[in-house]
């Protein structure tokens, strides 16, 4: 919508009404104009009231006058709790790029208030210019910022660690948006020994495309920090608490076949436990097929003198794995037909390859 002069009185009816407001008030402002007679009307009643402000796809004079008019909003708000900014519509062919200054000076100020939580800076800057060196300044220690969203931002690291590293250092954050960035394989392999050690992080969306720089070898990187089905132990060992869109044709599930398009979403639960159960469970499961369970459970449990550990690693399992995720487990391990795992089922298993008593025996010291 294009300013003009009629609009003024409705701008003014607005500041009016927050006038009158008593705070925590939640403001978006969309693919307006906003000039600075507009910014001049709402800036003095905005004061302590918003709780969240959101400044999706307007039109500004200048880009810049946009930003202190952000900035001057967070400022006046102490009490504020989400700030978004989408800086181009994505059919504008030549967006008002955001000034080097005003852009640094809008991250250090959301960075100073450490009520707000919630960030969005979406396609902050012009495509033609990295972002990396100004959005980088949120990936501190200390962060107070619990959901992040910094897509469509031609976001490239060019070998700077600061985005992993804060990640390793297991902040607050619980949802990453990488959308649309220029990531490569380098990146992911950093990215997931970060996720390796965090255990905060719920959700961290790349969401793909063919012809993003990241190729095949990245995803599977990124894939590999919370599913490993090479061993038990490799299993157990991954990240159980953030689900991971990967996209560009695979996400982060196991589909059992084309005929039946069954899939098993990794991380799906809240409960770290029941993740890492049900990874165990799918990978023993698909072991009974083939009935290798016994080889390997012997290296696994740390040889046949340690085998009275199984009984309560099976017990462990059972535990925590729901009946519902059970059942999508047995189309995805045994496809067209087979048996699906139960704990006497690898108990016959071990009867098989072994004596019973040394499954139970307790080892004096």
């Amino acid at each position: 919508m294009s300013r003009h002069d009629i609009l003024l009185p409705h701008w003014q009816e607005l500041a009016n009404a927050l006038n009158l407001s008593r705070g925590s008030i939640n403001l978006s402002i969309k693919m307006l104009h906003l000039d600075q007679s507009v910014m001049d009307i709402l800036t003095p009643c905005m004061k302590n009231k918003l709780e969240r402000f959101h400044l999706d796809g307007n039109d500004y004079t200048s880009s810049n006058m946009g930003i202190e008019f952000a900035i001057s909003t967070v400022q006046n708000n102490p009490t504020m709790t989400s700030f978004g900014w989408t800086h181009r519509l994505f059919h504008d062919e030549n967006p008002r790029d955001v000034g080097t200054a005003q852009a640094q000076e809008l991250v250090s100020t959301l960075m100073n208030n450490r009520n707000i939580t919630n960030v969005k800076l979406s396609a902050f800057l012009d495509s033609s210019r990295c972002s990396y060196s100004f959005l980088r300044g949120l990936f501190r220690a200390g962060s107070h910022i619990e959901e992040l969203d910094l897509s469509y931002n031609n976001m490239a690291t060019q070998g700077c660690t600061r985005l992993p590293d804060y990640l390793a250092s297991d902040p607050p954050l619980r949802h990453l948006d990488l959308i649309d960035n220029k990531l490569g394989d380098a990146d992911a392999e950093l990215i997931a020994r970060a996720i390796s050690r965090n255990t905060r992080l719920q959700v961290l969306n790349f969401d793909l495309e063919e012809g993003d720089p990241m190729t095949e070898s990245g995803r599977r990187a990124l894939k590999g920090a919370i599913w490993d089905e090479s061993t038990l132990n490799a299993m157990a060992n991954r990240n159980h608490s953030c689900k991971m869109l990967i996209g560009y044709l695979e996400d982060t599930n196991l589909i059992s076949s084309h005929l039946r398009p069954k899939e098993l979403h990794i991380n799906e639960s809240d409960h770290i436990f029941r993740n890492k159960s049900i990874k165990m469970h799918w990978l023993l499961s698909k072991r009974i097929r083939t009935g290798a369970n016994a080889v390997h459970l012997i290296a696994e449990l740390g040889g046949e003198n340690k085998l009275e550990r199984l009984p309560n690693v099976l017990s462990s399992i059972g535990r925590y794995c729901t009946e519902s995720a059970r059942e999508e487990m047995v189309a995805l391990t045994l496809g067209e037909g087979g048996m699906f795992l139960q704990p006497m089922t690898v108990l016959f298993e071990l009867i098989k390859n072994w004596q019973l008593p040394e499954m139970f025996e307790r080892r004096r010291a």
